[in-house]
């Protein structure tokens, strides 16, 4: 049972982890931290989403938030940074292409919270 636990594609995986990354170039000195400061952001929209009734101001910074992620994206593969592979550059524009769709939504809940208040 060792043998075949050693063996095993997670084990050389997690050997290997520095070198493992979603879009093939970008190292993981860049996505571990990255990764820890979005679990915390979705702690807070966690947070802020279970009010019965989110601050406008605090909806504003997370839509701020999102548009910087989704302009951080694109500049990201427009300058090169990392040289991601081909599924790199489609991850990373597939999930701006996401984010800003999220902004979005969020601005139209903002408009239709004040028009409704109004």
């Amino acid at each position: 049972m060792r043998a075949i636990s050693r063996r095993s594609r997670p084990n050389r995986w997690a050997r290997h982890s520095p070198r493992l990354t979603i879009s093939g170039a970008i190292p993981a000195a860049v996505l571990v931290p990255v990764g820890g400061f979005l679990l915390a952001y979705a702690a807070g929209l966690w947070l802020l989403g279970s009010r019965p009734r989110p601050s406008h101001p605090a909806v504003r910074v997370v839509v701020a938030g999102n548009l910087l992620w989704v302009a951080a994206s694109v500049v990201a593969v427009v300058a090169g940074w990392w040289s991601p592979t081909g599924a790199g550059t489609a991850f990373l524009l597939l999930q701006a292409a996401a984010v800003a769709v999220f902004a979005e939504l969020e601005v139209t809940g903002l408009r239709r919270a004040r028009s409704a208040a109004a």
